[in-house]
């Protein structure tokens, strides 16, 4: 007795594993398209403490840093956003202070705090986030390698459930009788078009993810927890290094 799939079977899971990829890929296209207006969305949300008064007189980064001490001396040091290009920006420092990370908000042409904003609470820092932990981590590429296969298994399905009429989608095109008709043939017109796209994304995604799946699986039996070297902020009252001077060098060097 032969084994056999129906195609409605066939067709259920295609729909079921195009709904998992469509609304991963549709997550990370709304939150990339957020990112991509970071800026514009910080300088609206965040204005009060993010917009300054530009001034003829600028305090050199290097005396900001030292103030900046003085406000936070037991805080650790993550980054610092100059952004030089932009006059009406302030200065925001990246800091760490008994484990909670928050933003300081300097004015740069009068050396002062304008405010400060927890880490948790600045939207796009939370886009972003969310952005990223699908696609990094141990639990990102675990849940990529499952999309990669997701995506396969569309591709695969879609292929064997419209196989009958497979090319005929370029001579009919899409018809506007409907607007179930129209839908039906503008995804199969898609579909096919893509469908090779999709199995070089979804085969290669795949493979890397389970690589990195195996690696770390690897690391994790081999590597003793207690022997993990922890990563500790640096302090900022250990930041003797001079900012004007690296400034000073990029733009020598443009």
């Amino acid at each position: 007795m032969k084994w056999k799939i129906s195609d409605n079977t066939v067709f259920a899971w295609h729909s079921w594993l195009g709904l998992f990829v469509g609304i991963f890929t549709l997550f990370l296209s709304v939150t990339g398209i957020m990112l991509l207006f970071r800026d514009e969305v910080d300088a609206s949300l965040s204005r009060s403490v993010l917009q300054v008064k530009p001034s003829e007189m600028q305090f050199p980064l290097d005396s900001i840093v030292a103030t900046l001490k003085q406000h936070y001396p037991a805080a650790s040091l993550q980054a610092i956003l100059l952004n030089t290009n932009q006059a009406n920006r302030a200065i925001i420092a990246e800091i760490v202070i008994e484990g909670h990370r928050q933003s300081v908000y300097w004015n740069p042409y009068s050396n002062q705090l304008i405010g400060s904003l927890k880490t948790e609470d600045n939207v796009m820092r939370n886009v972003l986030e969310w952005h990223e932990e699908l696609t990094a981590g141990a639990l990102g590429h675990v849940f990529l390698f499952l999309v990669g296969l997701a995506m396969l298994g569309s591709v695969l399905t879609g292929l064997w459930y419209y196989r009958k009429s497979l090319f005929k989608v370029f001579r009919i095109g899409v018809r506007g009788k409907n607007t179930y008709l129209f839908n039906a043939d503008l995804h199969k017109l898609l579909g096919i078009v893509s469908c090779l796209f999709l199995l070089l994304m979804g085969g290669t995604g795949t493979f890397f993810h389970w690589e990195k799946i195996e690696r770390m699986l690897g690391e994790e039996r081999e590597q003793n927890p207690a022997a993990k070297k922890e990563i500790h902020p640096w302090p900022l009252l250990e930041a003797n290094f001079s900012i004007d001077y690296f400034v000073k060098k990029s733009k020598e060097k443009k």
